[in-house]
């Protein structure tokens, strides 16, 4: 816990197949995870009801490697880890003295890291609140805490703890996380009892789905607002938050073929779409457009140790006939692919991926008529106007009043 506190919404995730997934594709599902033979550990424990064992192929420090190239002796160890992979190995000399180095994340990729697939235990989270270095808040994690000592982990937040906590963990806690306290919240901290009202206030993030007997299209809330210094862009667009990450404002896109079967027989993509998108679909809707065709192709995430990143491809078309000239009665179709391939810098400082390094991975295709595919797009921009006028105002309001605190300051000084 430390300087950091958060509480986190979790859920047990559902569609996974039977297979060995990347790490990266495990992040693109929104997932986290963590080694199963941990599972017992006090950090993880009260984790167990809200996970699914998955297969992981994940990249492993190679501390022999290290060993061997740095001239480090048995007794060296991993004392600082960074988001970039850069690494600290340390070990003390027979003198008293440390033998120290930093390594960079492009050599640990390049030099030191040994993959291996393992059993983990996957859970989807969501981030409820935030506190940085909010001493109240981390006494009153440390006191709910059976051990009574402050611990890093994740321990269940129920309901009757949020609403006979003490005042001051009240006012700390984030207004918009008030609004309906959700007890399958999980705090670093905190070890109150399990609520027995966790399944009635389960919140879901979805916005709009559509379902046939075989397939699904479904879109998910993963809007995010700007930090106040850019309130004008209103959607995060990758500017640097406090937290030091750089998130993005979209709409997730998920589409399952359940055709051969339920469970491990599902196919699940995934893909992220801009909130822009919506609106523009829908003014193409509204016209009666014959014919439209959307694609995109996005590469992200740290390469595995064969240097490719998760790829993702998404379709969207509609045709009013067919190669025949009938006219169709399902126009549109929605196609996701998911795959990886390596990345390559562009000239103007971007990133795409190389050619003819993809590697296909599973796909998904939904066929649905005029008035359905109108629904989802209504729907779904709905939610994306009501979130703006929710979350602008305040963005404005918050951005004008430190501009006005800012040219007070001027011209008193």
């Amino acid at each position: 816990m430390g300087l950091d506190s958060y509480v986190f919404r979790v859920t047990k995730p559902e569609g996974l197949e039977d297979r060995v997934y990347s790490l990266d594709e495990i992040k693109a599902l929104g997932l986290s995870a963590y080694l199963a033979k941990y599972q017992d550990e006090p950090i993880f424990r009260e984790l167990k009801p809200y996970c699914v064992k998955v297969r992981i192929d994940a990249p492993y420090i190679n501390l022999q490697s290290i060993r061997e190239a740095y001239g480090f002796g048995e007794d060296a160890d991993v004392v600082a880890q960074c988001s970039d992979g850069t690494i600290t190995v340390s070990e003390r000399c027979p003198d008293g003295s440390y033998h120290r180095q930093e390594i960079s994340g492009a050599e640990m990729r390049e030099k030191h890291l040994v993959n291996r697939v393992e059993v983990h235990n996957a859970f989807r989270k969501e981030r409820v609140a935030y506190w940085r270095k909010d001493y109240e808040v981390e006494d009153f994690f440390m006191e709910k805490h059976d051990d009574g000592i402050e611990n890093t982990g994740y321990y269940i937040l129920d309901l009757e703890t949020i609403l006979n906590s003490t005042p001051i963990f009240l006012k700390s806690f984030p207004k918009r996380s008030r609004v309906k306290p959700v007890p399958c919240s999980i705090g670093n901290g905190t070890n109150a009892k399990e609520g027995s009202m966790m399944s009635q206030y389960r919140i879901q993030n979805q916005i709009a789905v559509y379902k046939t007997n075989k397939k699904l299209v479904e879109f998910n809330d993963k809007l995010k607002a700007a930090p106040v210094e850019y309130y004008g862009h209103i959607h995060a667009q990758g500017e640097k938050m406090d937290d030091g990450s750089r998130p993005r404002s979209c709409i997730g896109m998920i589409l399952q073929d359940y055709s051969k079967g339920t469970g491990e027989n599902t196919i699940r993509v995934m893909a992220n779409l801009s909130p822009e998108f919506f609106t523009y679909a829908l003014s193409r809707v509204k016209i009666g457009v014959e014919q439209f065709e959307f694609s995109e192709e996005k590469i992200f995430g740290e390469p595995d140790a064969k240097g490719l990143s998760f790829v993702t491809k998404v379709s969207i078309k509609r045709a009013s006939v067919d190669k025949d000239g009938r006219p169709r009665n399902y126009p549109w179709c929605i196609m996701v692919e998911n795959g990886r391939g390596a990345k390559e810098s562009t000239q103007t400082g971007g990133i795409h991926m190389k050619k003819g390094s993809y590697v296909k991975g599973n796909m998904v295709f939904v066929n649905i008529n005029d008035y359905d595919f109108f629904c989802l797009m209504v729907k779904t921009c709905r939610f994306i106007e009501t979130w703006e006028l929710t979350n602008g105002p305040k963005q404005i309001r918050e951005a004008r009043q430190i501009l006005a605190q800012e040219q007070a300051a001027q011209t008193n000084s």
